[in-house]
């Protein structure tokens, strides 16, 4: 890596001025070399300190830009968190609750890779769903919410839709406390014509089993993972034809002790006949561990 070029970036972002090539370049650089993630945690960790401060008085460029911020935080931090959380990135601080970090496969979904077409590869860490790849945007497709690629889903033949899985291995971050752990996580989702009524689904679920032995168990649909699960909670989301654009989901999940795999899995439909159904994107999904600390501990 050249140590300079990526100084120029990282100023670059910080004064949110980098192109979409040059922010592609930057996430690049933090996906392949630890020191550029190193940086940026030393940077993240002044701005983050910031930002708590001045929340209240926050413009539409500072929030535009720390929402570009995140992701890449997250992919930074994912270096240093992995196997030795004690030195991991808390976010925030809020009313008792502490925020931090748990990394993501393949954030923002930039990097480019061929995604297996299966429910559930029998892996961590990897993005996998029936129809489903990672596209660049723009074109005939919307503007990636963050970066310069999303996941595509394809329209369903029959039934509810279809869903793009990923499966995290919990205890590679987990953090160090004894008080009560629940995890957050985000996704959007945005539909690829116009003027139509949509179903967006966000699911997600804690398993006591390994990936590879929790990729067995979905069968056929969503309940088959449920009714397996140690915890589980969903959320449906249903804009009509007049609320185009990009469209949140965030989840909160109880985390047991015991749990070890994490499974998060993002449907989207397109109500009505077959012929109608269409593609549909998702972007900028992203999570953190929460520590309640108003909970005493067991």
């Amino acid at each position: 890596m050249n140590p300079t070029r990526f100084e120029e970036l990282l100023l670059a972002h910080e004064d949110d001025t980098l192109t979409p090539a040059e922010l592609t370049e930057f996430k690049h650089l933090l996906a392949t070399h630890p020191e550029a993630r190193q940086r940026l945690v030393e940077t993240a960790v002044l701005q983050t300190t910031a930002y708590t401060h001045t929340l209240s008085h926050r413009t539409p460029a500072t929030t535009s830009r720390w929402r570009h911020l995140r992701p890449l935080i997250a992919a930074a931090a994912a270096g240093i968190v992995l196997g030795c959380f004690s030195t991991s990135l808390v976010m925030a601080f809020t009313d008792g609750l502490r925020k931090v970090l748990l990394p993501l496969a393949n954030l923002g979904f930039e990097l480019p890779q061929p995604l297996p077409q299966t429910h559930l590869a029998p892996v961590a860490n990897q993005w996998s769903g029936l129809d489903t790849e990672i596209v660049p945007s723009g074109g005939p497709r919307p503007p990636a919410r963050s970066g310069q690629r999303m996941l595509r889903l394809g329209p369903a033949p029959e039934g509810k839709g279809y869903f793009a899985n990923l499966m995290t291995d919990l205890t590679t971050s987990r953090p160090l406390t004894s008080k009560p752990l629940q995890i957050e996580v985000t996704a959007h989702f945005h539909a690829s014509k116009p003027n139509q009524n949509e179903h967006y689904s966000f699911n997600a679920a804690t398993f006591a089993e390994s990936p590879a032995i929790v990729s067995t168990l979905w069968e056929n649909t969503w309940r088959d993972m449920r009714d397996a699960s140690l915890t589980t909670t969903g959320k449906a989301l249903f804009p009509t034809a007049a609320e185009p654009g990009w469209h949140s989901i965030t989840l909160l999940l109880d985390v047991p002790p015991q749990a070890r795999t994490l499974v998060l899995s993002l449907g989207s439909n397109t109500p009505g006949p077959i012929p109608g159904r269409t593609d549909h994107f998702i972007d900028d999904v992203q999570a953190s561990w929460v520590i309640n600390d108003k909970i005493p501990a067991p």
